[in-house]
C-alpha cells in the first residue's frame, strides 16, 4: 500500500477525532492524515495541495473545506 497524504473532514456532532484515529489504526490505515477541522483558513489551500485525497466522516457537505476541496477537484471520499 503506497502511502498518501489525505485530508480528514469530520462532523463533530456524529464523530471526535479521537474516534477517528482509533477507527483508522483499527484498520491498519499508514497514510499521512491531516484533520482538516483545525486548519487555520489562510494555510487550508496549501495543505490541501499537498493531499492526495479528501475523507470525510458524516455530515461535511456545507463545510468551507468540503466545499473547497470540490472547487479543486479533489477526490472526496464518505467514510464511517
Amino acid at each position: 500500500m503506497d502511502i498518501r497524504n489525505i485530508m480528514i473532514l469530520f462532523d463533530k456532532t456524529k464523530f471526535t477525532k479521537e474516534e477517528i484515529v482509533a477507527e483508522l489504526k483499527a484498520e491498519g490505515y499508514k497514510h499521512n492524515f491531516i484533520f482538516a477541522n483545525k486548519i487555520d483558513l489562510d494555510y487550508a489551500k496549501d495543505y490541501m495541495r499537498k493531499c492526495e485525497e479528501v475523507w470525510c466522516f458524516g455530515d461535511c457537505e456545507e463545510m468551507f473545506m468540503y466545499m473547497m476541496a470540490t472547487d479543486e477537484g479533489m477526490d472526496i471520499w464518505t467514510m464511517g
